[in-house]
């Protein structure tokens, strides 16, 4: 079953109404309308819809006030309608937020798979509002928009570069779903056991942590699709930024670093496009509150400031990680910047300890390893040293420190 793409339609003429609805007659779209901007706003926060399709020249609120409006909470698709006349002002609201314009009612045929076009692009789905990580006014996240746009119709590998939690594999999702493949996008990393048979696309998370011989796999994979006898379709993948070609040891498989790197999408960290912060947060909240299903949370000026305040080193991933919080600590509706700043707390606090786990597994395992190299050496401390690589002092020192001298 096809999903279902909800639409906000707002214009003050009831024929035009008509008209815009026209477009939409299809059963994958259902349909809601508004006579202003006012009522536009209601109407977007009580439905949450996909997409919005507003004519510009309205009584009470137009369709720049519903623009703003919107762009303070969202980065929900917004497209506006104008007359002819009105071309220059549309082009500013563009550059203030809106996706597009189109002409009414000369451009009314375009309309419809536009709005498909920007679903695609958003990954939207019924019940599926994981992080939007293609959110964003920032020029950092447009340009990011631009690349997934080309990159979509182009065949050939893409490699999507950044920092973990920036929001690789959601331009990866994105990327895929703009391409209008009907096949899924399958997800390979480097612990992956049962590698996928096609048909479809495949990503590869964190290619830099793949070992030589699986790069060295996916390489002649990459030939066999140019050659028409692989049953997948494309190969994209995810990794660092700035990976070194080998013999930097980045990427072990000189051949494919040079073959994803020949497309290339960098993914800005979060806190190299503060501008997307508020509208992040927005979508992040509501959908920490479904989730919850205490649906209707909203963000005070105070919770804003504060997330706004952070260096936010784990990215959209972390900022999820808060908001999720946040929303559970919230006495109400509303969440403030103390329950922002009792979030960001708690998840110090949940890092620490996640960091005192993992360094009582490293020494454990370390102890285990000494306790057999012991067994497996007769206690000779030369044969010991030449096996781990180590001075006959670091052993020493090393076997003192876990009680083993």
């Amino acid at each position: 079953m096809n999903q279902v793409i909800s639409v906000l339609i707002v214009d003050d003429c009831p024929e035009a109404l008509d008209l815009i609805a026209g477009e939409f007659a299809a059963p994958d779209f259902s349909v809601t309308r508004a006579g202003d901007g006012a009522e536009a706003w209601l109407a977007y926060q009580q439905d949450n819809p996909d997409v919005i399709v507003s004519d510009v020249r309205m009584p009470e609120a137009d369709g720049f006030d519903l623009l703003r409006k919107v762009r303070s909470a969202s980065g929900v698709p917004l497209v506006l309608l104008t007359a002819y006349a009105e071309v220059s002002a549309a082009v500013s609201a563009l550059r203030a937020g809106a996706d597009d314009y189109l002409r009414f009612p000369d451009d009314l045929e375009r309309l419809q798979p536009l709005v498909r076009g920007l679903v695609r692009l958003r990954g939207l789905a019924p019940g599926d509002d994981a992080e939007r990580l293609l959110t964003g006014r920032s020029r950092e996240m447009e340009e990011v928009r631009q690349s997934v746009r080309i990159l979509a119709t182009i065949d050939g590998p893409v490699f999507i570069t950044g920092e973990k939690g920036a929001g690789r594999g959601r331009v990866a999702e994105a990327l895929h779903a703009l391409s209008g493949s009907s096949h899924p996008l399958v997800r390979v990393d480097k612990d992956t056991q049962d590698l996928p048979q096609g048909p479809g696309a495949v990503l590869l998370c964190d290619i830099d942590t793949f070992s030589a011989p699986e790069q060295r796999r996916w390489f002649t994979e990459l030939q066999r699709i140019r050659g028409g006898s692989s049953p997948f379709s494309r190969i994209l993948a995810t990794g660092r930024e700035g990976l070194g070609a080998p013999p930097d040891g980045a990427i072990p498989d000189a051949r494919l670093y040079e073959e994803l790197n020949a497309l290339r999408i960098h993914v800005p960290a979060l806190r190299e496009r503060p501008d997307d912060i508020e509208a992040l947060a927005y979508e992040l909240t509501a959908e920490a509150a479904r989730n919850m299903g205490i649906e209707g949370h909203r963000l005070s000026d105070g919770a804003i400031e504060a997330l706004a305040e952070q260096p936010w080193p784990g990215n959209i991933r972390e900022l999820k990680n808060v908001l999720e919080k946040a929303v559970a600590f919230a006495g109400g509706r509303i969440v403030s910047g103390t329950a922002i700043r009792e979030a960001l707390h708690a998840v110090v606090c949940q890092q620490h300890e996640g960091l005192l786990q993992r360094r009582a597994a490293r020494h454990v395992a370390q102890r285990d390893e000494l306790i057999d190299l012991l067994d497996l050496c007769g206690g000779n401390m030369a044969e010991m040293a030449r096996r781990l690589g180590m001075t006959r002092g670091a052993v020493a020192y090393r076997l003192k420190k876990h009680g083993l001298a």
